[in-house]
């Protein structure tokens, strides 16, 4: 990558309070004129109805199922409504876990919307990191991890909430061991509905999101 191309990617991470400029910057090209981000969705973020209809984010080009070594989803973001006790995170872990999703390119507009929508800096960080694509071959990109992990803690996430990462995993043909370690996670508050008024963005809250 040219360093002409570098700034924008470098301010994204500053302005995103990250540790991501201090690693090799994730793969990008021109797209139309522009930068394409790569962004590593494993939350419900992998399902088009959240992504492209309630972000309104269209991915440029096909999305591609990937796995991150070395990370584990992890639910240890705390929410603010008890509806949604908690949200996904991308954590380090040990050498041999794992973490499925799917790779995304975005424009940077977008970037900065699905930024925007999840609430950096404040409840989530943008890290960068190393993924390997089902095909074998390897990329560097952009994703989000909780920026405040509550001493570490894990909470259960809502069953509304995990049936978005399931939707978003079979949509996206995500390994068959890997849907069913999802369909695993225990949830909590299974007999605590929403207000029938009240719209799912409205009690989906994050520290700090916009809710674009």
């Amino acid at each position: 990558t040219s360093w002409s191309m570098r700034p924008p990617f470098l301010m994204l991470g500053l302005l995103c309070h990250s540790d991501a400029f201090m690693r090799p910057p994730p793969s990008s090209s021109v797209a139309g004129g522009g930068l394409v981000v790569n962004y590593f969705a494993y939350g419900s973020n992998m399902a088009s109805s959240v992504l492209e209809g309630r972000r309104r984010v269209m991915p440029i080009g096909e999305k591609r199922a990937a796995v991150a070594f070395g990370y584990k989803l992890a639910f240890s973001l705390q929410g603010i409504s008890p509806l949604e006790p908690a949200f996904a995170s991308l954590d380090r872990a040990s050498v041999d876990s794992e973490c499925h999703g799917i790779v995304v390119s975005l424009t940077i507009a977008d970037w900065l919307r699905v930024c925007a929508s999840e609430g950096v800096p404040f409840g989530y960080r943008v890290v960068s990191l190393p993924v390997t694509l089902y095909d074998g071959s390897c990329t560097w990109v952009y994703s989000l991890q909780a920026a405040f992990a509550a001493g570490g803690r894990e909470r259960k996430p809502s069953e509304r909430y995990m049936a978005l990462l399931r939707e978003g995993a079979r949509e996206n043909e995500l390994r068959e061991s890997w849907q069913h370690f999802l369909n695993g996670v225990p949830t909590a508050n299974r007999d605590l509905k929403p207000p029938s008024l009240q719209l799912p963005r409205d009690y989906e809250q994050r520290p700090g999101a916009t809710f674009v």
